[in-house]
């Protein structure tokens, strides 16, 4: 698609036990499973261009591009900093590289949208966040117990090859 000028983008949007929100991580798993795919070809997604797919190639899938997406005059302010210092992402050369190879979420110290601060050392300056992370899992534990599938967050799959249930999964109508 990208070779016919379509425009993609690496983003993330779930929930679930397998899959992450963390951006970088994504990101990379998108690089590698491309690697994979094209016969191990490391060239293939180099660093910059899964750089710019999480950043302006996403604001112009989102129709936004003139808005966010890259650092310009006239654009909001959305930046995020990261502590490229930690061992992990050392030595310090190639930093487009370390950071969709090596940095995880946890490497961002500071984030500002549209101008205001959102997050500085790590600490998240816009809400408070044990109160959020709190009510977020109130409500995830609900919507569980409503559609009945508690059963299914106890058991991992103890000494299980394949996953199997021992009753069929049924979600509730309406």
């Amino acid at each position: 698609m990208m070779a016919r000028g379509i425009t993609l983008a690496v983003t993330t949007d779930g929930t679930a036990p397998n899959r992450f929100f963390d951006l970088l991580q994504t990101a990379r798993l998108f690089q590698s499973v491309q690697h994979v795919l094209r016969g191990h070809d490391r060239y293939f997604f180099p660093p910059g261009k899964v750089l710019e797919m999480i950043t302006i190639d996403a604001a112009k899938v989102l129709g936004l591009d003139h808005e966010i997406g890259s650092l310009e005059p006239g654009k909001k302010a959305d930046i995020v900093v990261l502590d490229m210092r930690a061992p992990h992402l050392t030595p310090d050369w190639q930093p487009v590289h370390r950071m969709i190879a090596q940095a995880v979420g946890h490497d961002v110290e500071t984030v500002m949208v549209d101008g205001r601060m959102l997050m500085e050392d790590r600490r998240i300056t816009s809400v408070d966040e044990g109160a959020a992370l709190a009510e977020g899992n109130r409500i995830a534990r609900q919507l569980v117990a409503r559609s009945g599938l508690d059963a299914h967050l106890r058991d991992p799959g103890w000494g299980q090859l394949y996953r199997t249930f021992d009753a069929p999964v049924t979600l509730p109508e309406g």
